[in-house]
């Protein structure tokens, strides 16, 4: 591997002394990572297994995040997840509590003896440059009346940001992915280095990059569609065909989500009275109450307490289909009346509710019939139960 231009690393660690890093590669790999994976090893939780980069083939030093779970700043600037960004002397890179102070390499140059001028011109020959004809006279101010002077443009600065849309200006442009930079793609991490300085590369390949970003954003958060809670609308069906059609696609969107995130634990209990309780309470938020071998045997029935709330009687029933043995038959009953409003306390209720709570209710003696016989039993009785089972000496 070439060597690098030279250059340190001061790092301060929390209750360690500032120690010193030499920088002898041209790319420094800085991660939690032992050798061989990383050159710089910091051993810490908040430091990514491959957190960043500097690399080190010409001035000047540029440094990199590689999207680090808890990023990387430089001067107490959050930098962008895999844009590179120069390197000053005396810049402070802090990755997780570790501070890294940047002390840019010191060419070196010798001062070089002063060449006589002898020895140079010494063996070259010498060759008369012919003379130029002498000026001519300056045109007159009224000669100059008639020649139209055309000015050198500048060469048009690109653009930064798209004019805000207003209306009458066409179809309105597409919104900008979320995330997106405005002046250099990222896709030139994936360059060679000599790619990096280009402008217009770099704006260039910002079209493919707003075209990728979607799909590249959707399999990198892959695991949030696999959640019921923040899969999107669009993906449910998806999910409810893996877990076997446990709900029906014609429910409400926040039904689905409810019943697909416990889908493992209703499954393990289906067919028995704590499933089909907690599926029913999940699906139309009431209190269910069931009842077994009411109407007969292998049967139960279903009550549907729902508190005055509208209910879905096509669903409840769908339920119980899905959950039920299929040895059994069911009623069910749907009760839509609200529960009593408790009364109002009157004017002495804290005082009477006091004494009610300090009233204790005595009930009767116990008598002498109502007590356990303590006593042992008499010898008599113990020895004729032995005899009614023990033939006699006799027989």
């Amino acid at each position: 591997m070439a060597e690098s231009l030279g250059g340190r690393l001061w790092i301060t660690a929390p209750n360690e002394p500032e120690h010193e890093f030499e920088i002898k590669t041209t790319v420094v790999r800085i991660g939690r990572a032992r050798e061989p994976d990383n050159d710089l090893a910091i051993e810490h939780g908040w430091v990514s297994r491959a957190h960043a980069r500097i690399y080190c083939d010409r001035l000047p030093y540029r440094i990199q995040d590689l999207r680090s779970r808890n990023g990387t700043s430089l001067n107490d600037v959050l930098l962008p997840p895999g844009e590179i960004v120069s390197l000053n002397d005396g810049d402070i890179i802090a990755i997780g509590m570790f501070r890294l102070r940047f002390e840019a390499p010191v060419q070196d140059l010798e001062a070089e003896e002063p060449v006589e001028p002898e020895e140079v011109l010494a063996g070259l020959s010498v060759r008369r440059l012919r003379q130029r004809p002498a000026a001519a006279e300056e045109p007159s101010r009224d000669a100059l009346e008639g020649l139209r002077l055309r000015r050198r443009r500048p060469p048009p600065t690109p653009p930064t940001e798209l004019p805000p849309w207003e209306p009458g200006m066409g179809e309105r442009p597409p919104e900008r992915f979320a995330g997106m930079p405005t002046r250099r793609s990222r896709l030139l991490q994936y360059l060679p280095t000599i790619f990096w300085e280009n402008d217009f590369l770099g704006r260039f390949l910002l079209i493919p990059e707003d075209m990728l970003a979607p799909e590249q954003e959707i399999i990198d958060n892959f695991d949030l569609f696999l959640d019921p809670m923040t899969a999107p609308e669009s993906f449910l069906p998806w999910l409810n065909e893996w877990l076997g059609g446990i709900a029906d696609e014609t429910w409400p969107t926040e039904i689905q989500r409810k019943v697909l995130r416990e889908a493992s634990w209703l499954y393990q209990h289906r067919g028995t009275y704590a499933g089909l309780e907690h599926y029913l309470r999940l699906a139309t938020d009431c209190e269910p109450e069931i009842m077994e071998n009411v109407d007969g045997a292998f049967s139960f029935r279903v009550i549907l307490h729902t508190g005055g709330k509208p209910a879905d009687q096509g669903m409840v029933e769908s339920i119980i289909e899905f959950n039920r043995p299929a040895h059994t038959v069911y009623t069910l009953e749907i009760d839509t009346s609200k529960p009593p409003e408790p009364p109002e306390p009157s004017e002495g209720g804290e005082a009477e509710s006091g004494l009610a709570e300090a009233q204790t209710v005595e009930g009767p003696e116990p008598t002498e019939s109502s007590q356990p016989d303590e006593s042992p039993p008499d010898e008599g009785s113990v020895d004729s139960a032995e005899t009614e089972g023990t033939p006699s000496d006799t027989e």
